[in-house]
């Protein structure tokens, strides 16, 4: 119904070989796509910077690039991607997934907490005037992963003092020597 009244194209959207999530080391990712109406073809574009390959407008991103092969996954990586409708150059709807090549659960061996903001200073005036005077709006945890591998932060999550979930989070993944923080306000953050 929403194809017949205009509101869905008939570019489909990319499927990929598998929708993110841990995978092994060396994996490619394969992309795949199709147009509703017979006769017609759609090619892939894809980005890993995480921006969108199509521009508003409908232009092509600068990063946008076409798939013409599976895709080596080197580290953890987001992958958009769009297809695009060579006989009418429409575009389809966006497809997102992130990808984290050999990512292991996160643990005490793995991940430490390396800063700790517990009793910001006093609020400044130019804080004050952005609408923040209680110094524990700027209290945070810096967490970072000490291992050699991508850590998956699905499960973990701070119960006590601190409350945060990371499976709800849009972080999910943290490479080797990458830093995550959880801040108790992000608006004064």
């Amino acid at each position: 119904q929403f194809r017949d009244s205009g509101f869905w194209p008939v570019t489909e959207p990319p499927v990929f070989s598998q929708h993110g999530g841990t995978v092994p080391p060396g994996f490619a990712l394969s992309i795949t796509s199709s147009v509703a109406t017979a006769g017609q073809t759609a090619q892939i574009y894809y980005t890993t910077d995480e921006s969108d390959p199509r521009r508003l407008g409908g232009g092509f991103h600068p990063s946008a690039r076409l798939y013409t092969a599976p895709i080596l996954i080197p580290g953890v990586t987001t992958i958009k991607a769009r297809a695009r409708n060579t006989s009418t150059a429409e575009w389809s709807p966006l497809t997102t997934a992130t990808f984290a090549p050999g990512a292991v659960p996160a643990s005490a061996s793995n991940l430490v907490v390396a800063e700790l903001m517990y009793h910001p200073p006093d609020t400044t005036a130019a804080e004050r005037a952005a609408g923040y005077d209680n110094a524990d709006d700027f209290e945070f945890a810096r967490l970072q992963n000490i291992g050699p591998t991508p850590i998956d932060l699905a499960g973990m999550r701070f119960t006590d003092g601190i409350t945060f979930d990371f499976t709800a989070s849009p972080v999910r993944y943290l490479g080797p020597g990458g830093n995550i923080l959880v801040v108790a306000n992000l608006a004064a953050f």
